[in-house]
């Protein structure tokens, strides 16, 4: 077992073999709120989300900086799924379709994340488990961090605009008060520098078999300055709650064992046509 240390103390990580192991060593892990779980397949990825990965392998700009042109291109290209009922909700409609977001998905079922962790049999793999209290698709900070693109314009902003533009947004009504214009002791800014746990409801059927969730990331901001750079999550921060590595020699039989519960393509992407049919075709061919 090995023990990350970070800012609220210790992280423990421990390693799992079976899914038998993997469901012991969840129950290891007790925290004060709500944990959900991210499973990757190579242990050294890093906690992104898509917006903030290369546009391609040889461009040093990320998707961030065309991240107003992407929402605008959903928006017209199919506007029947990109009604922008919240820009959270609009956000995550994105997500679904592949489009890169600021968001990260996350899952309240550790089997799922387990499932994604046990791809590629050439490196070993992790699920990090996180915990927190998640909002709304309505809640106003998470509103506010979804928008970031267009309140910042995809630019550096004065935090004292910033703030300005975010009281005259109608999803951020309810927090408005007598005297905001005048208030230096405002914990506003604070709080929309730390990504947020957002739990949508469920949108489609993907959505709904994995028990998705999302992480919502905002813009760092540095002294008076919204920066046009995403914050970062490591094993250091204090959402992560705990990190369980999945060995590469493992996965095959992890994999034959969720096959057992039927837990397969088909069922994780239930909307995706191209895995359904695999699946139907890979148990076919074992007949």
């Amino acid at each position: 077992m090995t023990v990350f240390v970070s800012e609220k103390g210790h992280i423990y990580g421990y390693t799992a073999d079976t899914l038998a192991e993997f469901i012991k060593r969840l129950g290891y892990l007790k925290a004060e709120h709500r944990m959900y779980f991210r499973g990757l397949k190579n242990l050294q990825f890093d906690l992104l989300p898509a917006i903030n990965r290369p546009i391609d392998l040889s461009s040093e700009n990320t998707w961030l900086s065309k991240e107003a042109r992407l929402v605008e291109f959903a928006e017209q290209s199919i506007p029947e799924l990109f009604v922008k009922a919240t820009p959270t909700i609009l956000l995550s409609n994105m997500q679904h379709y592949g489009i890169p977001t600021r968001m990260m998905d996350i899952t309240e079922n550790a089997l799922v994340a387990l499932y994604f962790a046990c791809e590629d049999d050439s490196v070993d793999g992790k699920v990090v488990v996180f915990a927190g209290t998640p909002a709304s698709a309505y809640n106003p900070y998470a509103n506010i961090i979804a928008d970031t693109y267009r309140l910042t314009n995809n630019s550096d902003i004065d935090v004292d605009r910033y703030r300005y533009l975010i009281y005259h947004q109608d999803y951020a009504s309810e927090l408005l008060y007598p005297g905001w214009e005048n208030d230096k002791n405002d914990k506003l800014i604070e709080r929309l520098g730390r990504p947020i746990i957002v739990d949508v409801g469920n949108i489609n059927a993907r959505q709904r078999n994995q028990t998705g969730k999302f992480i919502l990331f905002p813009n760092k901001i540095i002294e008076n300055t919204v920066t046009k750079e995403i914050v970062n999550i490591d094993t250091n921060d204090k959402m992560v709650y705990a990190v369980i590595r999945i060995p590469k020699e493992s996965k095959k039989k992890i994999r034959d064992q969720f096959e057992l519960l039927g837990m397969t393509d088909s069922f994780i992407f239930p909307d995706d046509i191209a895995k359904v049919f695999n699946g139907i075709k890979d148990k076919l061919a074992r007949e």
